[in-house]
């Protein structure tokens, strides 16, 4: 974000220059007024490796573009995800925030690049079944009486959770080329619900590590 003003390249093969190795997404900036210490001031700032060169490497690149990225807030667990749009928001990081309904309907892949799941006290069941269907219809709207309800966003009914069928949706959007990043116990989705195959919980004892 704080390099949007500027034009910038990512690598799409590995490459050498100045007698180091760089792997393929690494960023190829070139010299542009103004640039130079606004990128010295990002790179201390998020601990990134900065060289110069005297010219641009002979590896194929493209144009950089932020991805359309998704905060995905369930409505049984709005709090640890409202950590995440706070950051965000801070940062001036553009996000779209989607909830249940949005991963039932599916075609994510059309909406999205990147899907972020913050940190749930929710298992993979609590995140499968939400808020117990048996009180729908149950809306989170705007009203005369609760005129801080639906923001930053409503719905007519937020009972029912991702379902297993919104699993599926978010299987069909990794598989569609998508990442999906789940943070803290958001990754019972990940791993308890089989979309990370060949990963497994580590077995340990006496560690607590909170989101």
């Amino acid at each position: 974000i704080r390099l949007a003003k500027f034009k910038g390249e990512a690598a799409e093969k590995p490459f050498a220059s100045g007698g180091d190795d760089y792997p393929a997404g690494s960023w190829v900036i070139a010299t542009q007024p103004g640039l130079r210490p606004v990128l010295e001031k990002v790179a201390a700032d998020l601990g990134l490796h900065l060289d110069a060169a005297d010219a641009a490497p002979a590896v194929p690149r493209h144009s950089l573009d932020l991805p359309r990225l998704a905060l995905l807030q369930t409505c049984s667990d709005t709090q640890s995800a409202g950590w995440v749009r706070m950051i965000f928001d801070q940062e001036t990081v553009p996000y779209a925030l989607i909830m249940d309904e949005d991963v039932r309907k599916g075609g994510l892949r059309q909406r999205f690049d990147l899907i972020l799941f913050p940190n749930t006290y929710e298992s993979l069941k609590g995140i499968v079944n939400g808020i117990d269907p048996k009180f729908s219809p149950l809306p989170y709207t705007k009203t005369p009486q609760f005129p801080t309800h639906g923001s930053p966003t409503a719905s007519a009914d937020i009972t029912g959770g991702l379902t297993w069928r919104g699993v599926g949706n978010l299987e069909e959007f990794v598989r569609q080329g998508g990442v999906l990043i789940t943070l803290g116990n958001a990754s019972a989705l990940a791993l308890d619900g089989g979309l990370a195959q060949v990963v497994r919980r580590a077995r340990v004892k006496d560690v607590f590590t909170p989101g």
